[in-house]
């Protein structure tokens, strides 16, 4: 992901979504991001939860490593193994935020 796709992913989320929401990132296929894209995929606002779900252990060690370096951009985010494990922290996740709104 460059940084203009970056630009153009961040505005469609916001055109899908009128309120907070969570994304779940299924790293099925292999994919890059440039260095600034890894750092701000997460950024906006809105997301409130990213749940990874990893089936390679060179993508998990990947994606490890940016969430250790993202850990103090307070990103409320998890990595998986397990689809459905993935799914379920993530709508938990997001039932949690949706009822602090009642």
């Amino acid at each position: 992901m460059s940084d203009s796709t970056l630009d153009e992913y961040h505005s469609a989320l916001l055109k899908l979504f009128n309120t907070d929401f969570g994304l779940l990132i299924n790293k099925k296929h292999n994919y890059t991001y440039t260095f600034n894209s890894q750092h701000k995929i997460a950024d906006l606002r809105q997301i409130k939860a990213v749940a990874i779900v990893t089936y390679k252990s060179s993508t998990e060690a990947s994606t490890r490593s940016l969430l250790k370096n993202r850990s103090t951009a307070g990103w409320n985010a998890k990595m998986f193994k397990d689809y459905d494990k993935t799914l379920a922290w993530l709508r938990t996740e997001l039932a949690e935020l949706y009822n602090q709104y009642g």
